[in-house]
């Protein structure tokens, strides 16, 4: 626009020849630091709206909380697990993940957990690690129910190994 309207007024004598390069030059200078407020806007929106997704991953209610505490000498070497008529549901008004599941594993007893897709199988070892507490019933460790451990005490002493597959598609 600024490089026809020069033109035209070069044409119409209202403008030297000399000085159409030069307007031009400065109409494209004065653009820049526009473009580039622009671009700072861009990123300052978008780091706005990431701000706004932690917030609301931070202001999140805790699921479980720290228990008492166990005395963790008072525990066996190889402690048994309980699930003592154990409901769990993964929100308010989803179905039932776990509905009066009751079985014990002595101390020092290897146990599998075997069914299909969605029987519960991952959930109840989140359970036992305490990433959730049940609605009702009790998961019991060595006769203590698991929500008066302290979280970073009982996570010690318990180890995962997850279905998810990290390294290969197999």
């Amino acid at each position: 626009a600024v490089l026809a309207t020069g033109a035209w007024l070069v044409v119409e004598g209202h403008m030297a020849r000399t000085q159409l390069p030069l307007a031009t030059l400065l109409a494209l200078s004065s653009f820049l630091p526009v473009a580039e407020l622009a671009r700072t806007l861009k990123t300052l929106t978008e780091a706005l709206a990431a701000s706004r997704r932690v917030f609301e991953v931070h202001d999140e209610p805790v699921a479980v909380h720290d228990g008492t505490g166990v005395d963790h000498g008072g525990l066996l070497e190889s402690p048994s697990i309980d699930f003592n008529d154990v409901h769990f549901s993964y929100g308010n008004g989803a179905a039932l993940a776990l509905s009066g599941v009751t079985f014990g594993v002595e101390g020092g007893q290897t146990v599998a957990l075997v069914g299909r897709s969605g029987a519960g199988k991952t959930t109840s070892a989140n359970l036992l690690m305490r990433f959730w507490d049940p609605q009702q019933g009790i998961v019991g460790l060595d006769g203590h129910d698991l929500r008066d451990f302290k979280l970073d005490g009982l996570r010690q002493n318990i180890a995962l190994v997850s279905q998810d597959t990290f390294l290969f598609n197999d």
